[in-house]
C-alpha cells in the first residue's frame, strides 16, 4: 500500500480491540475462547460466529456502535476455533451446560443472544437449555 493511500476496513489493524478477552476455564479442564465488546455495565448478548470465524469476527461497525446501544457483546468461540479446546457433543444441547458455566462465570443473569450461520445450532441450543436466562435469540 503506498504512503496516504486509505487503510482497509478489513485490515486488523483498523479494528477496534475487544475491551477483553480471556479463557474460561470449564470444570472438566477444556477452555473456551472469548472477548468482550462494548461497555462492561452493557446489556449482556452472547454472539455465536459463523462458520469459520471466532472472537474477531465483529465488524467495525457493530464494534462502534455497543457504546450507543449499551450493549455488552460477548463472542464465545466454538469448541476447536481459536483459543477454545477442541471438543465434540453427544447431543448439540449439550453445549448450553459450558455456556451456563461461562454464564455463572462471568455472572450473568439475563442474556440475549445472537448467531450467525454456523452459531446458529449452538444459539437455539442454549436458548432452549437455558429458558429462565435466555430474553431472545436471533
Amino acid at each position: 500500500m503506498s504512503a496516504g493511500a486509505p487503510r482497509s476496513a478489513t485490515d486488523p489493524a483498523n479494528l477496534t480491540p475487544p475491551r477483553v478477552e480471556q479463557l474460561v476455564a470449564l470444570p472438566d479442564g477444556r477452555r473456551l475462547g472469548m472477548a468482550e465488546y462494548g461497555p462492561a455495565r452493557g446489556r449482556p448478548v452472547l454472539w455465536f460466529h459463523g462458520t469459520p470465524g471466532g472472537r474477531h469476527q465483529i465488524p467495525e461497525s457493530l464494534r462502534r456502535s455497543l457504546a450507543d446501544t449499551d450493549t455488552r457483546l460477548i463472542v464465545v468461540e466454538r469448541p476447536g476455533y481459536g483459543e477454545s479446546t477442541p471438543h465434540r457433543y453427544r447431543r448439540m444441547r449439550d453445549v448450553s451446560d459450558d455456556i451456563g458455566f461461562l454464564l455463572d462465570a462471568l455472572e450473568i443473569d439475563d442474556v440475549g443472544i445472537a448467531a450467525l450461520s454456523g452459531g446458529g445450532p449452538y444459539a437455539l441450543a442454549v436458548s432452549h437449555g437455558h429458558p429462565d436466562r435466555v430474553v431472545a435469540t436471533a
